[in-house]
């Protein structure tokens, strides 16, 4: 209802009281805004639901924004975020990995 009234920034406050990850997600791929795509799903509180969401748009976030994705992911050993992530499952969006951001792909999957 929010949104059909163009009230947009009260819609993505209301997604991020509920925790309506997902929404939002989509919304800023929507509006070709990976990194805050990103920002929103590092914040999933949930580990499992984290990993699902990551799993879910790799493919398309690192076809956007590779540096950043990769960043997020390699992270993993600072933050925890991305510890235990199956890399397995994410090999066909690893696949996409531009030639520029593909050393950094492969530290990720050695590490």
């Amino acid at each position: 209802m929010l949104q059909m009234h163009g009230k947009i920034d009260e819609c993505i406050k209301f997604a991020e009281d509920i925790g309506a990850y997902d929404k939002l997600i989509v919304h800023f791929i929507n509006q070709q805004n990976y990194v805050q795509a990103l920002d929103k799903l590092v914040e999933i509180k949930d580990v499992e639901k984290r990993y699902d969401t990551m799993l879910k748009y790799a493919s398309t976030l690192i076809k956007h924004e590779p540096d950043k994705t990769l960043e997020v992911l390699i992270d993993r050993q600072k933050t925890q975020k991305f510890r235990d992530i199956d890399i397995p499952k994410l090999m066909p969006a690893l696949r996409s990995v531009p030639k520029n951001s593909i050393a950094k792909a492969r530290q990720y999957v050695m590490e």
